[in-house]
């Protein structure tokens, strides 16, 4: 028996908690997420988000709302909260990389701000693994969209929560458009 994707986000949509990822038989359109509790309030509860699948996505960044939305053709929009929004340059972007276990390279302010001896540009001892937290987009060099333990002026970009984290890095894929208003 052959359920539809509908019967699959019935079943699973009003657990409380529930996160699971469910792959189709080969031939058919991949894997879909199906996020059911962890959203409560929030357009999320219950979607179905696979980028693999048609449509085009867009990211925005509203710095005044302190919020990230998620835009997919022919669904609707998936507002996340975005610490740290304020400090993001306003402009067009695109996402240049995706990362899992993503490496931060620290700036001078961080060693400045703690007294200690800034090293060299491109040295090891820059590189912080878990600064950005398990999964992280990067708009450039140093902005990343990132779900690390905290948000401060060293690490910056845009802080999500981890399960928002992981629902948008599912959703976009390298080259989405960011708009940072």
């Amino acid at each position: 028996m052959r359920l539809k994707t509908t019967h699959l986000l019935f079943a699973f949509a009003f657990g409380v908690g529930l996160s699971i990822i469910f792959s189709f038989p080969a031939g058919s359109s991949g894997s879909v997420r199906i996020d059911g509790g962890g959203n409560k309030g929030r357009s999320a509860v219950g979607r179905i988000l696979n980028p693999e699948v048609g449509g085009s996505s867009r990211v925005v960044i509203d710095t005044a709302k302190h919020s990230l939305t998620i835009h997919r053709e022919g669904d609707s929009p998936l507002i996340l909260k975005a610490q740290g929004a304020y400090a993001m340059k306003h402009g067009t972007f695109a996402i240049v990389r995706k990362e899992e276990d993503p490496l931060w390279q620290a700036p001078p302010s961080y060693f400045l701000r703690r007294g200690l001896p800034v090293p060299a540009e491109g040295s090891p001892a820059r590189e912080m693994r878990g600064a950005l937290g398990t999964h992280a987009f990067f708009l450039d060099h140093e902005r990343a969209i990132h779900s690390g333990a905290v948000w401060n002026d060293d690490v910056g970009g845009i802080k999500l929560s981890r399960q928002d984290m992981s629902l948008l890095f599912d959703a976009v894929a390298v080259g989405t458009v960011v708009e940072v208003r």
